[in-house]
């Protein structure tokens, strides 16, 4: 029974200083994060649905397009939150197969119109990682 505690201690710690690794490494060298990101980030999405403990710091990990974004180019939520406007307290985000697909449809007029930045999840399981983290900062 200890050694089991113990080595759930050890997950927990190791995980967490890695996960403040990958923070700081996406802070410090975007393009590098970047291209971790475009291997690993499945994982850490998976990561946010799963390990309610990390789900924090999964969070500020996560990347991706936005309405006020070049296209391909990723960014996080925190990012998208220096953004917001006066009195907007929530996270826009729509799902589509692509980003022209999104672009395209009707749906993002309205914010358009408003001024607002839309966060852009392209992959099926977004939606599901967008719901199991809630709230973000």
């Amino acid at each position: 029974m200890k050694y089991n505690a113990l080595v759930a201690k050890i997950n927990k710690v190791m995980t967490s200083r890695f996960l403040k690794h990958l923070e700081e490494e996406a802070k410090n060298d975007p393009d590098k994060y970047q291209q971790f990101w475009q291997t690993f980030g499945i994982f850490l999405k998976e990561g946010v649905t799963s390990d309610f403990s990390h789900r924090e710091a999964l969070g500020r990990l996560l990347r991706f397009e936005s309405s006020a974004s070049e296209p391909g180019k990723m960014i996080s939520l925190a990012e998208y939150l220096e953004r917001l406007p006066e009195g907007q307290e929530v996270i826009y985000y729509i799902n589509g197969s692509s980003r022209e697909a999104i672009e395209a449809g009707p749906y993002i007029e309205a914010f358009r119109k408003r001024g607002l930045e839309i966060i852009y999840t392209l992959e099926p399981i977004d939606d599901f990682v967008m719901s199991h983290l809630g709230e973000f900062d």
